[in-house]
């Protein structure tokens, strides 16, 4: 996705040759414009492990002389980006703060004519699109994470059943088959000087049992 959105970036700037800006379009691009073209960009590799700090480079890169929007298409990318991952109070802070330079600060500090109320509201309702959208797909994420969260509860509990189903169905074949070898057992052991052949019928009890036993372990 950098990469994609530096070439983005890089080939609208140089097919609109500074011909275009957000607010002011008399100023062509200079040096630190198209540096801060790549900034953007190549900061969104850290996205994943420091999206705050993500969030702030890109917004650092948007402050261009030239007062292009291009440079607002990753600090855009990294504020959806810091919603979804959580970081909602700086995330807003930093749209507010991109409302705020892009309407007045950056008027007053590069010498171009602030934007009429109608730009400012279609920026606000722009922007706020933007961030129903980020706060949208962060609820949606968020509860497809507790979705697959229960459902992991679910079958853990669905196993701990099963295992407690299991032990029970071996406790009762071993309790019921070793009382019936110990009941053998017996009954051989005092048959077996008097009647053999009753103590010999108690062995092969004795022998059919276990290895019914067996079979059913």
């Amino acid at each position: 996705m950098p990469l994609a959105l530096l070439a983005v970036q890089l080939v609208v700037a140089a097919t609109i040759e500074g011909r275009w800006q957000l607010f002011s379009p008399t100023r062509s691009f200079g040096p630190v414009d198209w540096a801060l073209l790549v900034v953007g960009p190549v900061a969104l590799v850290a996205r994943r492990r420091h999206p705050v700090l993500v969030l702030w480079v890109t917004f650092a890169a948007t402050l261009s002389p030239s007062g292009t929007g291009l440079t607002h298409l990753s600090f855009l990318v990294a504020f959806f980006l810091a919603v979804t991952a959580g970081e909602r109070l700086p995330a807003f802070l930093a749209l507010a703060f991109t409302f705020v330079w892009t309407i007045w600060l950056a008027p007053l500090a590069y010498g171009y004519a602030v934007p009429a109320p109608i730009d400012a509201l279609g920026l606000a309702g722009w922007l706020l699109a933007v961030a129903i959208a980020a706060e949208a797909t962060r609820i949606r994420g968020e509860r497809a994470a507790a979705t697959r969260a229960n459902r992991q509860i679910d079958q853990r509990r669905q196993r701990s059943e099963e295992r407690l189903r299991i032990a029970r169905e071996v406790h009762d074949v071993i309790g019921h088959n070793i009382s019936l070898i110990n009941v053998q057992a017996s009954m051989g052991l005092d048959l077996m000087d008097s009647q053999p052949e009753q103590a010999r019928a108690a062995l092969s009890a004795i022998k059919s049992v276990s290895k019914e036993a067996l079979e059913e372990l």
